[in-house]
């Protein structure tokens, strides 16, 4: 499936949303809708973050390597061609809302590399 970046934002905590757009003709005048935003977080600099939580950066950082990727998508299925823009927009407006009172967070990126370590953890176990 191809996608196309159709937002870059810089959040107030020093990262970057990428918002893509995969959206796809899936017969006749009907698509599949899918917005793809996008996070790359820096494990070491978010581990370096006081909200650690007491957790070895040196094992996070081994275990998961340099960078983490957060991802969240929204699709709809089955949309007229006339309304795939407005629906699009919609998936986009939602996310950017929570952007700026989730995903820009201080303490997003340490808590994002925390719950990925500690799922990557129990599938281990």
């Amino acid at each position: 499936m191809e996608e196309t970046c159709v937002h870059t934002v810089e959040l107030k905590n020093g990262l970057k949303l990428e918002i893509f757009d995969a959206s796809r003709k899936i017969a006749g005048d009907r698509y599949q809708i899918v917005m793809s935003a996008r996070i790359e977080v820096d494990v070491a600099e978010a581990m370096a973050s006081p909200a650690g939580g007491g957790v070895d950066p040196e094992a996070v950082v081994a275990a998961l390597g340099p960078k983490v990727i957060f991802e969240q998508k929204g699709e709809r299925n089955f949309i007229d061609e006339k309304e795939k823009e407005a629906v699009f927009n919609a998936l986009c407006d939602a996310c950017l809302d929570n952007a700026g009172k989730y995903f820009a967070h201080d303490d997003f990126a340490v808590k994002y590399v925390l719950r990925t370590y500690r799922v990557l953890k129990t599938q281990h176990s």
